[in-house]
């Protein structure tokens, strides 16, 4: 059969450093003629053989089959999820754009109507403005705050204009304003009034006034030339004593 060990009758030295075979293996010989095997090649072959008969065949992936796995088209709900995302997002940047471009649009404050006249909005100011005053001597308005400026052209407003020097507080100035000077003779001046002319009706125009409808327009400015208040068509000063007490 052949040699012990492929190293003739001599076994191999002891060597400690080399481990040991499994018993089980038992002694291991190698034939020098291969052919010695060819029985129990055989016996494993036939073993090989009745394990393909008895057990069923492993199934055969064709490549159409293996690629079908793996390049699947996507389904309607895997389509759906992206749309809807792209959806939400292009609807939030319209809503951002329409905002910003809705808020960024100026606005002029409001002005806050009551039942006698209107409030301008804060930080609206009296414009340097000069008018005639009867001696024909040039009077800027700034100079005289605070004040109360009655324009009286299209309204007999003589009582208006008593009611007014009654309620003004000291250190309120009062100022009739006409478009055309007094006809006649020069009268007694009113004590505390102080007449000018606005040809052009430039103190309207400035405060928004609407042209005279029976009532006198009242502007009231404080020492900060601020445009407190404004009234189109007063016809007691009752409907602004509060605010002309505010004035000192």
């Amino acid at each position: 059969m052949g040699t012990l060990g492929g190293n003739g009758d001599v076994p191999p030295p002891d060597d400690s450093d080399l481990p040991e075979l499994p018993p089980e293996w038992r002694s291991i010989v190698i034939p020098d003629d291969a052919s010695a095997l060819a029985d129990e090649a055989a016996a494993v072959r036939r073993e090989l053989r009745e394990r393909q008969r008895t057990e069923p065949p492993a199934p055969i992936v064709t490549r159409r089959a293996f690629l079908s796995r793996i390049v699947r088209p996507p389904s309607e709900t895997a389509l759906r999820i992206p749309l809807v995302i792209m959806g939400i997002a292009i609807i939030t940047t319209l809503t951002s754009l329409f905002l910003v471009s809705w808020l960024g649009q100026p606005r002029t404050p409001a002005a806050q109507r009551t039942a006698t006249g209107q409030t301008p909005g804060p930080g609206r100011t009296l414009p340097a403005l000069d008018l005639i005053a009867a001696d024909g001597s040039s009077t800027p308005l700034r100079a005289l705050l605070p004040a109360v400026f009655v324009i009286t052209d299209g309204c007999a407003c003589d009582r208006l204009l008593q009611e007014t020097l009654r309620a003004a507080p000291p250190g309120v100035r009062v100022v009739a304003v006409n478009r055309l000077p007094a006809s006649g003779p020069p009268g007694t001046p009113t004590p505390g009034l102080l007449s000018l002319i606005d040809q052009a009706g430039s103190l309207r125009a400035v405060t928004d006034l609407p042209e005279p409808t029976g009532g006198g327009g009242v502007v009231l400015v404080d020492d900060r030339n601020e445009i407190v208040r404004t009234i189109p068509a007063a016809t007691g000063a009752d409907e602004y004593r509060v605010t002309l007490e505010q004035l000192r």
